[in-house]
């Protein structure tokens, strides 16, 4: 069986308001940044309008709504994930760790093998207090 990996720009928070203000931040930066390597050529989005490019391009939202998103690409075979939780710098060290804990306690907790839950959830305690 083939394993495909996906990649996508991360961030997990119980407040849709402040989601939605991370989200357009990490649009901005990136066009700007696409655009100074001269290869955005059209508006900021593309083709698509900013509400496109959020439902298609980022794992941004509550955790019901990324466990959603990650379960929809289980559908279509994708099993790896890797996600970007601190895009940039774009974010304030409490609110990527937030955005780690709310995903691993809300979301992975929903989507990892029960068999090696344990394990995972050792990892990321121990990898959560080196940080600190």
């Amino acid at each position: 069986m083939a394993v495909f990996a996906f990649s996508r720009r991360a961030y997990i928070s119980e407040d849709k308001v402040e989601v939605r203000q991370v989200a357009e931040r990490c649009a901005a930066f990136h066009y700007s940044w696409a655009k100074q390597m001269g290869i955005a050529k059209v508006g900021p989005h593309g083709d698509l309008t900013f509400d496109e490019l959020f439902d298609s391009s980022y794992l941004f939202g509550t955790p019901e709504e990324c466990l959603e998103m990650l379960e929809e690409l289980q559908a279509m075979s994708i099993h790896e994930i890797i996600c970007n939780l601190n895009f940039a710098g774009m974010l304030e060290h409490r609110q990527a760790l937030h955005s780690m804990e709310l995903f691993a306690a809300k979301v992975m907790a929903h989507l990892v093998c029960p068999a090696l839950a344990p394990a995972a959830d050792e990892a990321l305690r121990r990898r959560l207090s080196n940080a600190m």
